[in-house]
């Protein structure tokens, strides 16, 4: 399963309302304007997306790291980071210093800082190669999943490991997520709450039910979303399972999960498109309508200009994107007939849009 969920776009999508609007979710998507970029990539496919306090935009492909500095995308390959010139990158995450963790496939982890790169693997005492998802919490300590679980870094260098008696164990590790009661999230098998030391179940669905967790998002007022395998839960502060969300019409994986700055939830999935939800109601993008033969969403990233950036699967992992070009056009019209849907969820659900909908060129960013 994780490798469905390892795949992003061969271009970026932005999502852009202006700075007065931001993504204002009251903004309906279909009036934004497009702007097409395609620019030249290591390679087609891109798993991880992140913004470093510099202003760069990091690229994790399977082919080795991007950094995009508003104008062009250029392969970070300095000479003390050979570990990086061809690796498959899995996850990234920006440190409170202005550097930036690097979770990799086959080569452990790596931190960058300026040029500088500096690698963690088994010797450091990493548990596995993989590093599948990374996080870096209000302490500035950095959680690493893999494929044999949960370790951290804490300030100064120290590494932990949390075994089966720390309640974890070697369960793979897709997402982890920081709640604002500095509550630590892991989605794995399931889901599990870092507490007093420990690692805690918590159940998804009914119980007995089996739901593996692959994303997780906490929005400020203490509710954590959860992306399974087989749609979106969501599990209220205070509670003590998390639950179906029956309006929210996905019943495909959830490969990527983002709460924006204005407090819409984004939803990628595996199949269905990416979705903008909030109170009610939500919008539709077919990535088919973006240059992917997929409706494939795997990657979402909110920049400080408060763009969104999202990332789809590529038709064919071994091309690479045309040269960046741009396109504006007059009429900024994302309905229906252009692949995106608009709907207020009530009782029953409008139609949703089909393949003739689709009509989008190859990669874009949205503005106002």
């Amino acid at each position: 399963m994780w490798g469905a969920g390892l795949f992003l776009a061969r271009v970026i999508l932005t999502v852009v309302a202006g700075p007065a609007l931001a993504l204002d979710p009251a903004y309906p998507l279909d009036a934004y304007v497009r702007t097409v970029w395609r620019d030249e990539l290591p390679q087609a496919t891109v798993q991880a997306l992140a913004q470093t306090s510099d202003g760069y935009l990091w690229l994790g492909t399977w082919n080795g790291l991007v950094r995009f500095d508003g104008y062009e995308f250029k392969v970070f390959a300095p000479p003390s980071a050979k570990a990086l010139v061809s690796a498959a990158i899995l996850s990234l995450a920006p440190d409170p210093g202005g550097g930036l963790w690097v979770g990799t496939l086959r080569a452990g982890l790596l931190h960058v800082s300026g040029d500088s790169v500096k690698l963690w693997g088994p010797r450091e005492g990493l548990v596995s190669e993989q590093a599948t998802s990374l996080l870096v919490d209000r302490t500035g300590t950095l959680w690493i999943g893999s494929p044999r679980g949960v370790q951290r870094i804490r300030q100064g260098g120290r590494l932990e490991t949390f075994g089966a008696e720390a309640g974890f164990g070697s369960d793979t590790v897709y997402n982890l997520a920081e709640a604002p009661d500095g509550t630590i999230w892991a989605g794995s098998s399931g889901l599990r709450a870092f507490r007093a030391g420990r690692w805690e179940r918590v159940q998804v669905g009914d119980p007995g039910e089996y739901r593996p967790v692959t994303r997780l998002a906490a929005t400020p007022d203490g509710t954590l979303w959860v992306g399974t395998n087989s749609g979106l839960a969501r599990l209220a502060r205070g509670a003590d399972r998390a639950v179906p969300v029956p309006e929210v019409p996905v019943t495909s994986p959830v490969l990527a999960l983002r709460c924006d700055s204005a407090g819409s939830l984004w939803i990628g999935t595996e199949g269905e498109g990416l979705l903008r939800w909030r109170g009610g109601r939500f919008d539709v993008l077919r990535s088919r309508a973006v240059g992917s033969t997929t409706d494939m969403v795997v990657s979402l990233a909110e920049d400080r200009e408060k763009n969104l950036w999202v990332g789809t699967r590529g038709a064919s992992s071994g091309s690479k994107p045309a040269r960046s070009a741009r396109s504006v056009p007059s009429k900024g019209s994302w309905g229906s007939s252009s692949g995106l849907s608009s709907k207020t969820r009530g009782g029953a659900s409008g139609p949703r849009p089909t393949e003739a909908d689709s009509t989008f060129s190859r990669g874009a960013a949205w503005s106002r």
